[in-house]
């Protein structure tokens, strides 16, 4: 989590860990914090919790109108998408090797 000066959280991430892989549930920044870092920082502590718990491997799943820009920037690829999920858009599964 990352909070402001008052206290307010303005960014997170959730996932998990299983057989060797993680899954990112959430990564969420606050519209007025992003484009600061503050979403990279969360993902590479992520990652790097995840090199600790043993893990190879990192996936996840984001609509066209959210981050598939931010996680192939760094280093996810696009091993999948489904589309008009809802119509005219789609929803793109990636993953990363740690």
């Amino acid at each position: 989590m990352e909070y402001d000066e008052d206290g307010n959280v303005i960014a997170g991430i959730l996932g998990g860990t299983y057989w060797g892989w993680m899954h990112l549930d959430i990564l969420w920044v606050d519209e007025k914090y992003r484009k600061m870092g503050i979403g990279s920082k969360l993902l590479k502590a992520a990652e790097e919790e995840a090199v600790c718990r043993g893990c190879h491997s990192v996936h996840v799943d984001t609509m066209s109108w959210q981050a598939p820009e931010f996680y192939k920037k760094h280093g996810y690829r696009i091993i999948g998408e489904l589309e008009n999920i809802p119509n005219g858009n789609k929803k793109y599964h990636l993953v990363k090797e740690l």
